[in-house]
């Protein structure tokens, strides 16, 4: 861990954590090319302290108000109210001629960007239909994290909120991997409280997604680990629906392209956010009825093994004495069959009484994962809690104290 962790430390030595000019999407080079050939037209004939700097800032904001400042400063000498002497523009055929240039350029730059907005939602629209074959809920939420990263950009981050908290669940880059597992498991190892304050705690009760352009790690408002370890600028996130409630949510930044997000980035997500929402929704329930099958068929067999020895000793079959109780185990949102809670139904939160019916019928931290659709590294965050609630030593002791207050 002490490894991994300098990893987290290399990044804020290299990343001081400077702000970033560039916003959304990147200008394509050709059409930079003519934007900065009108800008440098146009600072030839006036003073060049006049005109935008576009060399730090090559996206479809920065080219538009560059754009816009250029044909305003030029109307505005032509159409005769400023101060500039026919003898110092050396005739007005340059300056005609320029804006008439810049405003196809604006023109073009425009038609651009609408062409860059519709490829974006057909690239959602693809990468949904990738993510349309996959069976099981964990591989969907692993591929999902991995396909935000083709919609333009480059850092996800899948989370679900859970009994009041921020539960990470995997943040995926198209770089430096490593960095980030460790940062995900910084998240699942100190959870986040979703108090009034936090920007996802309104998503939450809004169900719209959001877009914050400045992320502060000294703000009440946002994940300060994240934002400070993860060197967070400005991020886009969107709520995930499942059965008509907000499973948790989805994050997204431009982090190695060194650019913020913009409002079209937030659309972008939530976009796919609605879509992923209804793929978990029917894998969890395809998951369920699997489940169901599986365990019917091994009741079953299980019934006719247990017949069959009956009359093997020469008992009737309706003598058997079967005594089994069918366990419905949930996918998702869907809630555990319990034992009853007696007085640790103030001390449990469902998902932790989940945790341990699962702990009582031997299950490890893996399977519990598996079939609670959750990390493994959630699932032991939510023992350890279990262990610390019911102050038992270990799984053998908290699972014993449960079984013992439950009979009573």
């Amino acid at each position: 861990m002490n490894a991994e962790r300098s990893r987290i430390e290399r990044r804020l030595e290299v990343d001081a954590g400077e702000e970033w000019t560039a916003t959304g999407a990147p200008l394509p080079k050709s059409m930079l090319a003519d934007v900065q050939d009108v800008v440098t037209t146009v600072a030839d004939l006036l003073s060049p302290e006049d005109i935008p700097d576009l060399r730090h800032s090559a996206d479809f904001h920065a080219a538009s108000a560059a754009l816009a400042s250029v044909s305003e400063r030029l109307a505005h000498l032509l159409s005769g109210d400023g101060e500039l002497v026919q003898q110092q523009i050396r005739g007005l055929h340059p300056f005609v001629d320029a804006l008439v240039k810049t405003q196809a350029v604006r023109s073009a730059v425009e038609q651009a960007r609408n062409t860059a907005c519709i490829a974006a939602f057909n690239d959602v629209r693809d990468a949904l239909r990738q993510l349309q074959s996959i069976r099981s809920v964990e591989q969907l939420v692993h591929k999902a994290a991995e396909a935000i990263c083709t919609l333009g950009f480059d850092r996800s981050q899948i989370a679900w909120a859970e009994d009041g908290y921020w539960i990470t669940e995997r943040i995926f880059g198209t770089q430096e991997q490593a960095w980030l597992d460790e940062l995900a498991e910084v998240g699942r190892a100190d959870p986040q409280v979703l108090h009034s304050e936090l920007y996802e705690s309104e998503l939450i009760r809004r169900r719209r997604p959001l877009l914050v352009s400045h992320a502060r790690p000294d703000s009440p408002h946002v994940h300060r680990t994240f934002i400070k370890l993860g060197r967070v600028r400005s991020y886009v996130a969107a709520p995930l629906m499942t059965e008509g409630t907000v499973a948790g949510f989805i994050h997204a930044d431009r982090y190695f392209q060194r650019c913020n997000v913009d409002e079209v980035d937030r659309e972008i997500l939530a976009t796919f956010a609605d879509g992923f929402g209804y793929l978990l929704q029917r894998t969890v329930l395809r998951e369920r009825i699997e489940g169901l099958r599986t365990r019917l068929t091994t009741l079953t067999e299980s019934m006719v093994r247990s017949d069959v020895g009956v009359l093997q000793d020469g008992a009737t079959a309706g003598s058997s004495g079967l005594n089994w109780r069918p366990t419905l185990l949930a996918v998702g949102s869907v809630k555990l069959e319990r034992l009853p809670k007696a007085n640790l139904a103030s001390t449990l939160t469902d998902r932790e009484q989940d945790i341990i019916d699962l702990m009582a019928k031997g299950a490890t931290n893996a399977e519990i994962a598996r079939r609670l659709v959750i990390s493994e590294g959630t699932a032991k965050w939510h023992v350890k809690n279990v262990l610390r609630k019911l102050n038992a030593a270990n799984r053998a002791a908290a699972v014993s104290y449960w079984l013992r207050q439950n009979s009573r």
